[in-house]
């Protein structure tokens, strides 16, 4: 009896520390579970932060090339927006007929050497000076026009503004023109080079295609291609 007294002790010994050390073993997996967890997490938020870090050194990079060049999508609207101001003042003075007003524009109706199923109307814009302030382009075809308004607003930067009109049938059904829909899209350019004023991002695009995005990049080709019609 005795001897089965101290064998069944030596398998409780046995089982006891077969359980201690299964236990030992299942905390030491959760460890090593929650350590993992807390690298991997770890991991994610050191990614997260180099992904903002690299967003935020391209934003520096790009407005540090936007101040190398001369200009940023802020001054641009300043920009915009004076010369505006002084148009329609320009404008308004024209339209009550006070033309011995400094501010007074005169406006001129042309045409210019441009491409156009359906031909194309020009108005030319100066001021008391003869100082060439804007150009209004229309261009017409059967299935619909662009409008170009070109404003100088420094002898550096020339504004331009793109209204493309699509009709919902050729006009030369004799149908009054119903349009379709509309597109509008505005550029700046600087040193003959053009951009597309991005105004969701708030920034200048360089416009990388080879062929031109509108028919002229200066006032001058402008002035060089507009033929004042006679009276």
């Amino acid at each position: 009896m005795k001897k089965i007294a101290l064998i069944g002790m030596v398998l409780c010994m046995i089982l006891g520390s077969t359980g201690c050390t299964a236990n030992k073993d299942i905390t030491t997996s959760n460890r090593s579970v929650n350590s993992s967890g807390k690298e991997e997490d770890a991991i994610e938020v050191d990614n997260q932060e180099n992904e903002a870090d690299t967003v935020e050194v391209d934003n520096k990079e790009n407005d540090e090339n936007d101040e190398e060049k001369g200009f940023r999508y802020e001054e641009v609207q300043d920009k915009i927006k004076d010369y505006m101001d002084k148009l329609s003042n320009g404008l308004t003075n024209m339209a009550l007929g006070n033309e011995e007003d400094p501010l007074c524009i005169r406006s001129h109706i042309g045409t210019i050497d441009l491409a156009s199923t359906e031909g194309n109307e020009v108005k030319q814009y100066t001021n008391q000076n003869g100082e060439v302030l804007r150009y209004s382009i229309s261009q017409f075809g059967e299935l619909g026009s662009i409008n170009y308004e070109y404003y100088k607003l420094s002898e550096e930067l020339t504004y331009i503004t793109e209204l493309q009109s699509v009709y919902s049938y050729p006009i030369n059904l004799g149908y009054d023109i119903d349009v379709l829909r509309t597109t509008f899209k505005e550029y700046i350019v600087m040193d003959n080079e053009i951009y597309c004023i991005d105004n969701c991002e708030e920034k200048l695009v360089e416009y990388e295609r080879e062929d031109s995005a509108v028919p002229f990049r200066s006032f001058e080709d402008l002035n060089k291609s507009f033929v004042e019609n006679e009276e």
